[in-house]
């Protein structure tokens, strides 16, 4: 399975959106949104942004995801599913 290493991560605050390349061996915690310029942290329980306010989960999830292992409680944050504006 291809492990995706980009996800559209949504302002939880203003609703800007914007493409961003996820590393694969680290945890992204916090991201600054390009419209409203507040700092984005991960959602309580949730391991990072990409997980909280991404359209992708985190290479890490999705690695479990693949093997047929439930993701850890929280993993995917208290977000709605993103869904992309764009027609």
């Amino acid at each position: 399975m291809h492990i995706e290493l980009h996800s559209v991560v949504k302002c939880p605050e203003c609703g800007a959106f914007q493409m961003e390349e996820m590393p694969e061996e680290a945890l992204v915690l916090a991201w600054e949104c390009p419209g409203c310029g507040r700092v984005i942290r991960a959602a309580e329980g949730a391991c990072c942004i990409y997980c909280s306010w991404g359209s992708v989960p985190c290479p890490r999830a999705q690695r479990l995801a693949r093997h047929g292992s439930p993701l850890p409680p929280g993993a995917l944050g208290d977000a709605a599913p993103y869904k992309d504006p764009r027609p």
